[in-house]
């Protein structure tokens, strides 16, 4: 088969269509009997001997007409050959399985703010340490290293071992620098960026903290290395799952530590059926973090078929909250921008005569104040010393309703002028707004000046928080029934990296080195990004520790209706780096599929729960459902202890259950508590490995040690986090509720042409139907139907037979199933 997977990337204005699933004439992936070098005790060893088999092997594909453009030897036992009979290649000796290569087509400022990454920086010892020492594999068209976003400061260090380069060598090592330390490409061409993608990606994911033309812009993971591996084709634009295996193998032999894939294809198959899939999870297996984005065709099923493996984090796309706009404004001067603390979702604004801390005798707001000494009063706290909620809660204690901390001249991280999140969700008091260290002094001159000063803090609406899923973000199950995608992070939209050159010149070129894009494309590198922040900080961890710490620590996604996104939307919610990093808590599996069903169910499934901290813990399982019909969790409570794990059962039993999907979350939270470490109230995250920590933030407390599947659990004492883990359970049948168009082909079909277009029908569970008779009819445009058929290019799936209309334009039509209309269009140009 051949999928032309999007690199998923909606430019403004500009809907990307769905790519082909047709094979590439005369190219196979033809994989052997044998495990791979990354599945053998002795992987260098088991190269050499792959290497010897296919030079025994290499004489009989050429005695029958065929050629091996490229051998794999790490994620895969396998070759891409070119042969004009796949049946011949299956008959030979030790030969697997044959598989046709498959095409895929391409598919920050908010994003950030929304995934608490500067709190998550604060952990890790400010900016400079986020994501150091990882290694992130940007599978994508290459990049630009003219641009400011990859250019590192004169003190940063190459790696010992780097830089590595493929052919055209030369070419290659001019794009890399002490941040850039791989550059590889597959066709005899440099690695350097020609579309743009690549470089939006590289930035969302790792570029450096720079000045761009709206302000400072950042990767999540500033501190990260980059490997580019240009998969693209320069002459179609299209990315080929050889070329795909290729990079993947050679990611792992570099020593990556996430791979990050933002391209991708509406589901066409089960995962187990994917050459690319078995390499992802071999990749898995060595350690790496594998991302890839779930697609841009929204709709039941459609999740990419890579991102569909339950060892692949599958981003989904939530649009960005408008601007924020919290505030304090005083009674004179202007309004200086500020950050409401992690407590504050959405809040009225709070007035009041604004007081200065220090006139209390101590400037920070460490010490309690006098009794009352704050009734109807809103203290200015100069930032250090304390935690943050300590500063509130002195406040609220002296009868303050709301506080404003200003940055310090000289922080322990970041500069003056940054707007960070005050932690205080362990302990919410009164709200609070953090501002600049400027805005601060300034307030503070006002006060000396006038004898009245009142301010107002405004505090976000609820308009101002992310509440839509994006409208192009890919929906699950699944093919093989997963929760897909797993997380959502803000891919609408994303003010990122460009390349540097005019407008025209490539996809996403701009002489301003920027431009505003969406897509899953950007929701991917955040959270690849994220994964090397986490494992960076918390090193010796797992994937499927890692994966469980970013998804199940995910903040609920709340629609603006109130109510929790569905998981097969939305999976376990929003990317939350900040409580991903603070997690001691680790599910496997993440997510928990009842799959398909009839009316009556009975099921059950496992859930294994791996205490990450040094001391015993008592948890309470509950299920959270909006669902009267819910599964039940035996034992509802469990203890743990030290760097173990336990198993309980999920039961889903019932009789009669009406169609349509019963979902919700098992949440689990720490029931007994234990004593704490008096410096560190639940915000520490361990000092990894081979650096030192960075100076020491508020919020943040000591730590070190690291932790593995292994028996050695992480030196940490404090609150586990509230974890939540997805489940879902599809009951067939109902009316019809759904249209998907899988593919239009050919994709820019011209009038009076004849266009096959494939379509799915699915319930209101999301579950494909398949005894049904759809009718399609023209509607408007001209167009005829020449026959509707079933199709096996998609699972469960019917493909239309259309002529288009003699004039340019759109070609509208309908289909019914089962009284219910739905409608498509195709639209032709001359």
């Amino acid at each position: 088969m051949m999928i032309r997977k999007l690199l998923l990337l909606l430019l403004p204005g500009l809907w990307m269509p769905m790519a082909a699933q047709q094979p590439v004439p005369g190219r196979f992936i033809v994989e052997f009997e044998g495990a791979p070098a990354i599945r053998d005790a002795r992987p260098d060893r088991r190269r050499a001997e792959i290497r010897a088999e296919r030079q025994r092997a290499e004489g009989l594909f050429r005695a029958r007409g065929a050629r091996i453009r490229a051998s794999l030897d790490t994620v895969l036992n396998a070759a891409v050959v070119d042969a004009s009979d796949p049946e011949t290649l299956r008959r030979l000796p030790g030969v697997r399985r044959v598989t046709p290569v498959r095409v895929y087509e391409l598919f920050l400022s908010r994003a950030l703010l929304n995934h608490k990454a500067a709190e998550a920086w604060d952990l890790a010892g400010g900016a400079e340490n986020a994501g150091k020492g990882a290694k992130i594999a940007i599978l994508d068209t290459g990049i630009d290293p003219r641009h400011p976003g990859f250019r590192p400061p004169e003190d940063w260090q190459m790696p010992e071992g780097y830089p590595r380069v493929s052919e055209p060598a030369d070419e290659n090592l001019a794009l890399t620098n002490p941040k850039i330390i791989v550059a590889r490409s597959f066709d005899g061409q440099s690695a350097r960026d020609r579309d743009g993608h690549g470089t939006a990606v590289a930035m969302v994911a790792a570029g450096l903290r720079h000045e761009s033309p709206r302000g400072p812009i950042s990767g999540i993971a500033p501190a990260a290395y980059l490997g580019v591996y240009r998969v693209s084709n320069l002459n179609d634009g299209l990315i080929y799952s050889d070329v795909v295996l290729q990079a993947l193998d050679w990611a792992v032999k570099d020593g990556m530590d996430v791979i990050n894939m933002s391209f991708g294809s509406v589901g066409a198959a089960p995962s187990d059926e994917d050459p690319l899939s078995d390499a992802v999870r071999n990749a898995v297996r060595a350690g790496i973090v594998v991302v890839n984005a779930a697609g841009n065709t929204s709709g039941p099923m459609t999740v990419d078929d890579t991102a569909s493996s339950e060892f692949v984090l599958a981003a989904g796309s939530n649009d960005a909250a408008p601007e924020n706009l919290t505030q304090v404004i005083p009674s004179v001067g202007l309004p200086a921008p500020a950050q409401a603390s992690s407590n504050v979702q959405s809040h009225e604004p709070v007035m009041g005569p604004l007081v200065d801390a220090a006139w209390f005798g101590d400037r920070l707001g460490c010490r309690p104040y006098p009794q009352d000494a704050l009734a109807g009063k809103i203290p200015l706290i100069e930032r250090g010393q304390c935690f943050f909620h300590e500063k509130l809660a002195n406040a609220a204690a002296a009868g303050a309703p709301a506080a404003i901390v200003f940055n310090t001249a000289n922080p322990a991280s970041g500069s003056p002028e940054d707007l960070i999140t005050m932690n205080v969700d362990d302990n919410p008091t009164i709200p609070g707004v953090f501002i600049r260290n400027s805005d601060g002094t300034r307030l503070k001159e006002f006060l000396t000046v006038y004898e009245d000063l009142q301010v107002t803090l405004r505090f976000p609406s609820p308009d101002a928080q992310p509440d839509r899923i994006s409208s192009f973000s890919s929906g699950g199950p699944s093919v093989d029934l997963r929760i897909k995608p797993d997380l959502l992070a803000t891919g609408s939209p994303v003010y990122t990296a460009a390349v540097l050159g005019e407008r025209g010149t490539c996809d996403i070129c701009d002489p301003s080195g920027y431009a505003t894009l969406s897509g899953t494309s950007f929701s991917a590198p955040l959270v690849a990004g994220a994964a090397a922040v986490l494992k960076s900080a918390r090193p010796g961890l797992a994937p499927a520790i890692l994966r469980s710490l970013l998804v199940n620590a995910a903040q609920p996604f709340r629609l603006s209706s109130g109510d929790t996104a569905p998981v097969n939307s939305a999976g376990a919610g929003m990317l939350d780096l900040a409580r991903s990093m603070k997690s001691r808590l680790a599910a496997d599996p993440v997510s928990i599929s009842f799959g398909a069903a009839g009316p009556d169910v009975e099921q059950q499934r496992e859930l294994r729960l791996r205490n990450l901290t040094d001391r015993p813990v008592t948890l309470a399982l509950e299920v959270e459902s909006s669902d009267q019909v819910r599964p039940e969790v035996e034992p509802a409570e469990v203890s743990i202890a030290p760097g173990e794990s336990s198993t309980v059962l999920v039961r889903f039993r019932a009789l009669g259950l009406a169609p349509g999907p019963y979902q919700g979350f098992l949440k689990v939270r720490e029931v007994e508590k234990h004593p704490e470490s008096a410096e560190d109230p639940g915000s520490a995250v361990p000092k990894p490995e081979g650096r030192a920590a960075g100076p020491r933030a508020e919020g943040e407390g000591e730590g070190d040690g690291d932790a593995d599947p292994g028996p050695e659990p992480e030196n940490r004492s404090g609150p586990l986090q509230e974890v939540r883990v997805p489940y879902w359970l599809g009951v067939r049948g109902g009316a019809p509720q759904a249209l998907v168009l899988l593919r239009t082909s050919p994709r820019e079909p011209r009038p009076l042409s004849t266009v096959r277009v494939y379509f799915r029908i699915h319930d209101r569970a999301g579950l494909p139907m398949t005894e049904i008779t759809p009718r399609v009819a023209p509607v408007s445009g001209g167009g005829i139907v020449r026959g509707v058929s079933r199709t096996d290019a998609f699972p469960n799936s019917w493909m239309a037979e259309i002529r288009t209309g003699l004039v340019a334009g759109p070609n509208v039509f309908e289909v019914e199933v089962d009284g219910r209309i739905f409608t498509f269009r195709v639209t032709t140009s001359n």
